[in-house]
């Protein structure tokens, strides 16, 4: 699919929906092309694609942009200080960066959050699940 997406596309990004960078970015993300990545979900946040800020962020710490990464997170928690996703985000990020401190502080927030949600004990039962595979992956 990259090679199709490279041999049509090269040099037009500019001119693609942000869904399709969003998706490319993705596929880079998963293969472990992380400053690919990082740049395709910069592309699809330029075309109006705001799911893909998150996804910028993640890319950007995990291609070792740490500077980068951290103000993205910082303005994601600025316009939400209540946004779960970004404070999972960066937590699950610490982790692979071996930053256990910063790592358990976002994940005490986004749980300490969760008191609202009905749903409380299911989603942290995911969230437990989800960092342990980190855990797992990163040692």
């Amino acid at each position: 699919m990259l090679e199709l997406f490279r041999q049509r596309y090269a040099g037009q990004e500019n001119n693609l929906p942000g869904f399709l960078l969003r998706s490319v970015a993705g596929a880079y993300y998963q293969l472990e092309q992380f400053e690919t990545a990082q740049k395709y979900y910069a592309q699809a946040v330029a075309q109006g694609e705001a799911p893909a800020r998150l996804q910028q962020a993640e890319s950007a710490m995990r291609a070792g942009d740490i500077v980068l990464a951290n103000a993205l997170y910082d303005a994601l928690l600025v316009e939400n200080p209540r946004n779960i996703a970004v404070y999972l985000s960066r937590s699950e990020m610490a982790i692979y960066r071996k930053n256990f401190a910063q790592a358990e502080q976002d994940y005490n927030k986004a749980v300490s959050l969760l008191s609202d949600d009905e749903n409380q004990p299911l989603r942290k039962q995911q969230i437990d699940a989800s960092r342990a595979g980190i855990y797992i992956r990163t040692n």
